[in-house]
């Protein structure tokens, strides 16, 4: 919690994500967790393969039947993505346990979640324009809103997703202080070699993919966007938006 993990595409970190909610059902069943994502088809993306698992994993079912509907679909007050599904608990909240939601499209109101998860609310087409940056931004200030301390719990916050622009949402809220950064880049150090001599004398090293199919990666995507998704470093030197050798001088021409 209250921690922002960026990791590197195809580390499966909104995998890992999903089944810390599912973790958190199992162990608190009264939970109530919105997953706020970019927008609302992303938020929906994340939580389809959560409902999944609760209506057809039979381990589930059977491990946790005072939890899990044997058949959800006729059974639970809400199972679907638009409307967010709940699992079974004693008391009744407004709130479905899970519900998914866009910070740009379709920021919920009225709605007190014990737990709110961030995940991929920062992506290539909100850091496109100052106005986008801004945008997001925003909304998810509003978001906190819904996280407001009442006297039975405190809503508690898990952030997960990619960065793309070294002052957009997810910079923005470390440097705020309201969650501590953890960068997962897909090398040791998040190195990629610039010259095909740094390849050959200091090699980088992967933390999970093979080196090949990072080289092929980088093929595809070339500099910016690979240091922006895999390395955690959206803005490279080799692409960085201003350089000292750009700097030009003239003097001054003296009047006759």
């Amino acid at each position: 919690f209250d921690h922002v993990d960026m990791w590197f595409r195809y580390g499966y970190k909104t995998s890992i994500g999903s089944w810390l909610i599912i973790q958190d059902i199992l162990n608190n069943p009264e939970v109530t967790i919105p997953v706020l994502s970019y927008n609302k088809d992303f938020a929906h993306k994340i939580i389809r393969p959560i409902n999944e698992e609760f209506e057809k994993n039979e381990k589930l079912k059977e491990l946790f039947p005072d939890i899990c509907w044997q058949n959800p679909e006729r059974e639970a007050p809400a199972w679907a993505l638009e409307t967010g599904f709940s699992l079974r608990r004693k008391g009744t909240p407004r709130e479905q346990t899970v519900e998914g939601y866009g910070l740009v499209d379709s920021l919920p109101t009225g709605v007190h979640p014990r737990i709110i998860h961030y995940d991929d609310c920062e992506d290539e087409y909100s850091v496109n324009s100052t106005d986008t940056i801004y945008k997001l931004i925003n909304a998810w200030e509003l978001s906190l809103g819904l996280a407001a301390t009442n006297l039975i719990y405190t809503c508690r916050k898990r952030y997960y997703g990619t960065t793309y622009h070294h002052a957009a949402l997810y910079t923005e809220i470390v440097n705020r202080g309201s969650a501590k950064a953890r960068k997962f880049p897909c090398t040791v150090g998040g190195r990629w070699p610039s010259t095909s001599e740094e390849w050959k004398t200091n090699p980088p090293v992967s933390v999970f993919l093979p080196l090949n199919k990072l080289r092929e990666i980088w093929g595809d995507m070339k500099s910016k966007n690979f240091n922006a998704q895999m390395l955690m470093d959206p803005t490279p030197s080799d692409t960085a938006m201003f350089r000292q050798e750009m700097l030009q001088f003239w003097k001054p021409m003296r009047e006759n």
